[in-house]
């Protein structure tokens, strides 16, 4: 873990729009840090020279010590400043915080992830780690929503998610604007617990 109280300078390695308020930025720091490590659920804090911090939930995959990586919607004076940095700025960086999701308890059990809209950010780390030990869980049932279909995030890795052993993805919009095109469920994402495969047996949520 970094020192809690100072920030470390971490470099903007790339960016990525999601939507049209929604980008995923991927870091590195500025000195190597190996030891730099987390786990699905937690956060870091992000500060900007001058401008202030905001806690941020870590997306990227866990078992890279190299980068990390946050989504973030431009809602705030921080997020503000963040949306207009590129490649090769320098931020501040200090975590990771928080208490990461029960891993251990959920082995050999099922697992249903249920997300909307920028929410499915922290558990996309989540998604990586049960990919990465597959043998150690059970089936895997993603339901994600959004307002419309570009709210939704990650639609260039939905295909790897469904092609993760033994996963079932489920996508739903509120509604489809005329003229987009949309092939999956319309309604809120409680509507597709009625079509999910999972059921309340040996199943952590």
């Amino acid at each position: 873990m970094l020192n809690p109280y100072r920030p470390e300078n971490a470099i903007i390695r790339s960016t990525k729009k999601e939507t049209y308020d929604v980008k995923t930025y991927t870091f590195a720091f500025e000195k190597e840090r190996s030891d730099f490590s987390f786990r699905p659920g937690q956060f870091i804090m992000l500060s900007i020279f001058g401008i202030g911090e905001a806690p941020f939930s870590l997306c990227s995959n866990p078992v890279d010590n190299e980068t990390l990586a946050t989504t973030v919607r431009n809602v705030g004076n921080v997020t503000r400043v963040l949306d207009g940095l590129s490649e090769g700025d320098v931020v501040g960086v200090r975590g990771p915080y928080g208490t990461s999701w029960p891993l251990e308890e959920a082995r050999k059990k099922n697992i249903l992830i249920v997300a909307g809209g920028i929410g499915i950010a922290p558990l996309r780390a989540l998604i990586m780690y049960v990919a990465n030990n597959r043998h150690d869980y059970g089936d895997i049932e993603i339901l994600y929503g959004a307002r419309k279909p570009d709210d939704l995030v990650f639609t260039d890795e939905f295909k790897n998610w469904a092609s993760i052993e033994n996963t079932n993805l489920l996508l739903t919009v509120d509604s489809v604007p005329k003229g987009s095109q949309w092939a999956h469920n319309v309604g809120v994402v409680t509507t597709l617990f009625e079509k999910m495969n999972t059921t309340s047996d040996n199943t952590v949520v």
